[in-house]
């Protein structure tokens, strides 16, 4: 640990950690809620800072696919050139194809420590790097919305489809968290498209195979031509609660 504070017991082990060069030490809840995207003042999604966790709710003997992505922008060779910083959310009902419709989704949102944002009160604890910046300012916890990490999932993990999976987990409770994708009607037409989400399953009965029960992840890139393959989830997944 480079700077921050730490607590041991009497054996040695570690009770309490707050590190400057611990990751998720240094993310800090800005939202919660429900709806089909995040749109707020407090909330301006950054795909390469931002850190967001999702839970949907599922009836029994069903599974919800959900993945997330920004309106984007695209050249005649499909490469995106501009997005908005509203994240939003889509998926199906008992269906793991790769179209959908907006999805209402249980979010926590986290923001890069440093981009949260001026706070208000003047008692509390803050960490530094080495570099002189904000890595943990307890003003942020502010107690009854803040979630915990529960696990972790690397990446290259899963398949991207339950029938060859086992579940990220099997409480439905939990959150998991889930990137961006910019798979759209708008570049369908011209070229692959790549999805990575999860699918919430509650006690599923396919028409083969074990029942799916769980949260798993779910990820597919369709070709030029038609056709697609299942895909590895290339980031770690996030397990919360």
């Amino acid at each position: 640990m480079a700077h921050g504070l730490q607590v041991y017991t009497g054996s040695g082990a570690t009770v309490v950690q707050i590190d400057s060069s611990t990751t998720i030490r240094n993310y800090a809840p800005v939202i919660t809620g429900s709806g089909s995207s995040i749109s707020s003042t407090s909330f301006s999604y950054n795909p390469d800072r931002d850190l967001t966790f999702i839970n949907v709710s599922v009836a029994s003997g069903n599974f919800e696919t959900v993945w997330a992505y920004v309106n984007g922008t695209y050249d005649s060779n499909g490469n995106l050139t501009t997005e908005d910083d509203t994240l939003r959310f889509e998926g199906r009902t008992n269906s793991a194809a790769a179209t959908g419709s907006s999805k209402t989704v249980s979010y926590f949102a986290f923001k890069n420590i440093q981009d949260a944002g001026s706070l208000s009160g003047t008692y509390g604890l803050q960490v530094y790097n080495s570099s002189n910046q904000l890595a943990f300012d307890s003003r942020q916890y502010t107690g009854g919305s803040n979630l915990s990490v529960l696990d972790y999932k690397p990446s290259n993990t899963y398949t991207g489809y339950p029938v060859y999976d086992t579940p990220i987990t099997t409480n439905l409770n939990r959150y998991v968290s889930i990137d961006r994708c910019y798979a759209k009607s708008n570049v369908y037409s011209i070229g692959p498209f790549f999805l990575q989400g999860f699918i919430f399953a509650n006690n599923y009965s396919p028409s083969s195979g074990s029942n799916w029960n769980g949260i798993y992840h779910f990820g597919f890139t369709q070709g030029f031509f038609g056709g697609g393959s299942y895909q590895t989830n290339y980031n770690g997944i996030l397990v919360g609660g």
